[in-house]
This record gives C-alpha cells, sequence and structure tokens, in this order.
C-alpha cells in the first residue's frame, strides 16, 4: 500500500489574505478533491504558522501578558468547523457536521482524556498545546533559531493539528471520492479575546491580535479499489443556554438520531468577553444541589435521572466521553474543589438514542442564591454519531 499511498497538500481555496494572513473572524475554505481515490480516514492535518501581536503588528516579546490555552493550543484559534459534501454525486450539498463552540469542546475533552504526560508527545507538541499554564504564554512568542552564520534569529512558531471533526473521528471504510463527492471543509476564525487571554490582550493604549499564516490542508489517499465500506463517524451537536434561578430547566430538542452521550461545562456569564479571563476555562459549578435529566429511551420510556452528589456528576461527565479516565489527575472525582473545574454529564446507560423528535430535559439545582444576579452559561454537547 505504501507504494500507492498519496500525500495531498492543499492552500485554502479563499486564501486572499496573502501574507497577512487569517485573523480574528476570517472564514478559511478548503476543497477536497482526489478523482479516482479514496481518503484515509484520520488522516487530515490543517498546518501553519502562527502570529501573535501585543499590539498592531508589534509581535509579542516574553515580557507581555499574552497567553493562548495550553490545553488545546492553536485549536483555540478556530470557533467552528463546517464539513460539507460538494460536487455531482449522491451525496452532493449534505453538510454532515456543523461544530459550534469548537474550543471548549476541544478543552472539555482534554481535561477528561489526557493526563499532564500526554502532552510531551510529538502530536500535542505540534499543536502548541502544554501542561502547563505556561506554555500557553511561551508558545505565543516567536521561536529563536540559529542563521547559518550562528546569529539568533526569530521565526514563527509552527503548528499542524488534526481537527476534531468527523472525518478525523472515522471507523470503517476509507471515503470514496468516486462514490461520494468532493468535500468542502470550512472554519471560522475566533475573536481575539477569546483566543487570547492576559492583561495584554486589551489595554488603553494597546490591543493584541493574531495570524494564522501559510495555511495548509493534507490529507493522504490510496487508489479506488471499488469496495464502499459503511464509514461510521464520530460528531456532536452543541447547545448554549443561560442559568438564572436556583432551579434551571434547560429543554432542547437535537437534531440527531444517533446521540451516545450528554456532557456539559459552565462559564460565568460576566467571564465570556473579559479579554484577562480565558474564556475556554471550566469553571465549577456553584454549590452543587442536583443534577436531572429526563428523555425517552431506545425503548420510548420515559426516563428522568436525578444525581445529587457532586462526586456522581462529575463520575458521570467524565463518562459521557466515549475515553474519559475516571482517574485523570486533572479531574478526578474525588476533588470536591474542581480546580480544574466540572464537567456533567450522562452516557444515557451505553444507549444510542434517537432525540431528533422529542425534548431533552435537564434540570439543574444550586443553594447559590446569587446566581440570579450572577448567571452561569451552560455549554451542553450532545455526542452523536453519523453513517455514511
Amino acid at each position: 500500500m505504501s507504494q500507492n499511498l498519496t500525500y495531498h497538500s492543499l492552500k485554502p481555496s479563499n486564501d486572499i489574505a496573502g501574507a497577512s494572513g487569517f485573523g480574528e473572524y476570517n472564514t478559511i475554505d478548503f476543497n477536497l478533491v482526489a478523482n479516482g481515490r479514496k481518503m484515509l480516514p484520520n488522516s487530515i492535518r490543517v498546518c501553519g504558522e502562527l502570529e501573535v501581536y501585543s499590539n498592531g503588528t508589534t509581535k509579542v516579546v516574553v515580557t507581555d501578558d499574552i497567553k493562548m490555552n495550553n490545553s488545546i493550543g492553536v485549536h483555540g484559534f478556530f470557533e467552528s468547523w463546517q464539513c460539507e459534501i460538494a460536487g455531482g454525486k449522491k451525496n452532493a450539498g449534505q453538510v454532515l457536521e456543523n461544530l459550534q463552540s469548537y474550543p471548549r469542546y476541544c478543552v472539555m475533552e482534554a481535561a477528561v482524556q489526557n493526563h499532564e504526560n500526554d502532552y510531551c508527545s510529538a502530536s500535542k507538541l505540534a499543536e502548541l498545546r502544554g501542561p502547563l499554564k505556561a506554555n500557553g504564554k511561551i508558545n505565543c512568542e516567536p521561536v529563536a533559531s540559529n542563521s547559518a552564520h550562528g546569529v539568533a534569529t526569530l521565526q514563527n512558531a509552527t503548528w499542524a493539528i488534526a481537527p476534531r471533526f468527523c472525518f478525523n473521528r472515522m471507523s470503517g471504510g476509507a471515503y470514496s471520492f468516486d462514490a461520494n463527492g468532493d468535500i468542502k471543509i470550512s472554519c471560522n476564525l475566533a475573536r481575539v479575546n477569546q483566543a487570547l487571554s492576559g492583561s495584554g490582550v486589551s489595554t488603553a493604549t494597546q490591543t493584541a491580535g493574531y495570524a494564522l499564516k501559510n495555511v495548509r490542508l493534507t490529507f493522504q489517499s490510496v487508489p479506488e479499489d471499488g469496495k464502499n465500506a459503511p464509514m461510521m463517524m464520530e460528531s456532536y451537536v452543541n447547545i448554549k443556554s443561560t442559568l438564572v434561578s436556583t432551579a434551571s430547566n434547560v429543554q432542547a430538542t437535537v437534531p440527531s438520531r444517533k446521540v451516545s452521550g450528554c456532557s456539559i461545562s459552565f462559564l460565568s456569564q460576566s467571564l465570556e468577553s473579559d479579554p484577562l479571563t480565558d474564556t475556554y476555562q471550566l469553571e465549577a459549578y456553584p454549590q452543587f444541589q442536583e443534577l436531572q435529566f429526563s428523555f425517552q429511551d431506545s425503548l420510548t420510556n420515559y426516563i428522568t435521572y436525578n444525581i445529587d452528589r457532586l462526586q456522581d456528576a462529575i463520575a458521570k461527565g467524565i463518562q459521557s466521553f466515549a475515553n474519559g479516565r475516571l482517574h485523570n489527575n486533572r479531574m478526578h472525582v474525588n476533588n470536591q474543589s474542581t480546580q480544574e473545574g466540572t464537567i456533567f454529564g450522562s452516557d444515557f446507560d451505553n444507549q444510542i438514542l434517537d432525540l431528533s423528535g422529542q425534548k431533552f430535559g435537564v434540570l439543574l439545582k444550586t443553594d447559590f442564591s446569587n446566581i440570579s444576579n450572577d448567571h452561569r452559561i451552560a455549554f451542553l454537547f450532545f455526542h452523536s454519531l453519523l453513517l455514511l
């Protein structure tokens, strides 16, 4: 197979940014076309250079308090992803997924799946991740390298990420371009005070910024063999709701017929646009009292599931991610203070539910009486399966 393996490298189809690169609110589009080829599952990478500015086009220096979220690195600059099948084949025009609040999902996934030692792997380092918050600051700075004459020069940090969209979370067969059509992948970049935080992000005299430069998408393919094995992909649907009372009820219709679990994290509403705060951080739910899920199971029985112990709520949140580690050092079920914040959730007792035609309910109770003034945002992520 190695002799038939082809590595593809694509520029953005809307590469109008030129040397200035892509910044906040920009959209980046990629068109994947490979006639007579099949894309290998989980082989897509997006790579480029990162340039962070303290003001205008002045690059950050070591004294600037400007940093990214260390646990997800460059993933934090991509607010959303959309994967669509294009071309004139049978699935043309089908939007497979539209991932919103993507960095927060990555932070939650990292919190339950990664040990500190995992950040020393080559793949995590390539994504500019790190185990310490200080890594989030260091990775924003230019990298020193030696020239041919032994003189140190500063260069932009390079990165390569494996986006957590459906084509990188596949099992089963390879994707046939001939049978299914071309692929369009689009992403929207995060605003500066989400992707970056710190006292240097926004002051009376300066406003920070960033640029992703020389962005490319790569993937691997093999020749078309005429075999079309089923493909299963993991994805998510997210819902955002504001909690304003000691008993907040969230009702939602989830547009997915195959849902394997729900994960929830929290953030104070007052911090959502605060440049001093890492807005992707996981906050503890204040003075937890009770968590209740209500839905119909796979046999259409109405289920109400109550949790009244904080340790159980955290344990269920970790289990709601398929590969969650119950003894993860960063989010241990017995860590009452939950310094890394809380994730609540349910894995639906290992059932796959159709939530497209019903109301899914979450009731959150707290003893924190000031929540009517100090609102909390609940981010609900429903883990879904796609079949193609």
